[in-house]
């Protein structure tokens, strides 16, 4: 039981070290993935307390394109949707939540209380990626979180991301719109 729980402080230390700006680590994006798009889907699945005491189960459908530019910079839009709500959101460098650490994209998001740590693996040639993700909570404390329609809700359970997909691809996935 130590284990588990200093393995998970860890890895909320390091959450947490990305959320507030201690990035001194923070490296270049590869080259090899300058001008690629890394697109990727999963749903989350969290048990949500209910306004009248009881528990539900709350889905999230999620698709994120993040384009790393020629010069490096990075580039995201995040589609989501839920039961009553959908959101599309694009990010421009110095607003994306993702960061590069050596070969690995870190990205965090922060949540009401608590926050969810995304990473992305490469291979070595950077054709293939994988999802990883850590949910951190402050203490003893349930993860509260906004929904898409803006009410706040509190989790009775671990959040599970499901349907995990990444792909890398030539090119910008953001080239031509706008004009």
């Amino acid at each position: 039981m130590l284990d588990h729980l200093l393995r998970h402080a860890k890895h909320l230390a390091v959450s947490l070290s990305i959320m507030f700006g201690c990035l001194t680590d923070a490296l270049a994006a590869p080259q090899e993935l300058y001008d690629k798009t890394i697109y990727i889907t999963y749903t989350v699945s969290v048990p949500i307390r209910g306004p009248a005491g009881g528990t539900f189960i709350g889905t999230r459908h999620v698709k994120r394109w993040i384009y790393v530019s020629s010069l490096g910079r990075i580039f995201a839009r995040v589609a989501r949707a839920e039961a009553r709500a959908a959101q599309t959101k694009d990010k421009g460098p110095g607003e994306v939540s993702f960061n590069f650490h050596g070969s690995i994209l870190v990205g965090v998001q922060p949540y009401v209380s608590g926050a969810t740590q995304m990473t992305i693996s490469f291979d070595n040639a950077f054709g293939n990626c994988t999802l990883a993700f850590l949910t951190g909570r402050e203490g003893d404390q349930s993860v509260k979180f906004r929904t898409l329609d803006g009410a706040v809700r509190e989790t009775a359970g671990p959040m599970t991301f499901s349907e995990q997909t990444c792909v890398i691809k030539d090119g910008n996935v953001f080239a031509g719109e706008g004009e």
